[in-house]
């Protein structure tokens, strides 16, 4: 957790630094002269607007590379991620996600996930989806369902949902995707090399 920090103390920090900048410059103010007193007060807000800018442009550079570094890595998971609306359109998605999915990954948004579930399996997906959008809590509920793939065999995928807050939108569903196909062609090859 990031530490507390007084807003107040900080800005009365800056406030006299800003004072004391302004002293260095000009030592005495003729507090008769109401110009005077408004041209200090005047340049005295300009520091420390300028110490505030300043403050606020480091900011801004540590939220970019937290966000590059998130936004890495998301895209390189081991895991396909994506991000549902109540709907079950994908609002995103990582790599992984749209390799396991076989779609190029700038046209996964807005693909509704039922159109890549088996026909023979959508009524389960979309009771699974429904049952997750009435559900109050955000725990995870996983579900097994098999994806097209053209005309090979389907890929089985494990599927791991829990709702979660998407950018302002309250109802989104994050998804966790891992290849079924994959860890058993791994297992196969691992029990025919030790019984060799």
């Amino acid at each position: 957790m990031a530490p507390h920090i007084d807003w107040d103390a900080r800005r009365q920090g800056q406030r006299h630094e800003a004072e004391a900048m302004v002293a260095s410059l000009s030592p005495q103010i003729d507090v008769d002269q109401p110009s005077a007193v408004l041209a200090h007060e005047l340049l005295v807000h300009k520091i420390e607007l300028e110490m505030q800018i300043a403050e606020l442009q480091q900011a801004n550079s540590a939220i970019e590379v937290a966000c590059d570094r998130y936004q890495e890595l998301y895209d390189d998971a081991p895991y396909g991620y994506i991000t549902l609306d109540t709907r079950g359109a994908i609002l995103e998605g990582n790599r992984n996600a749209a390799a396991l999915l076989g779609k190029p990954i700038d046209t996964l948004t807005q693909t509704n996930f039922v159109a890549l579930v088996l026909e023979a399996q959508a009524d389960r997906w979309l009771r699974f989806l429904q049952q997750m959008k009435e559900s109050k809590t955000t725990e995870n509920a996983d579900i097994v369902l098999p994806l097209h793939q053209g005309d090979s065999v389907p890929r089985i995928v494990y599927i791991s949902c829990r709702r979660a807050c998407h950018a302002f939108r309250t109802d989104a569903l994050r998804l966790s995707l891992t290849d079924v196909n994959a860890i058993k062609q791994a297992e196969a090859e691992m029990f025919r090399s030790t019984s060799d």
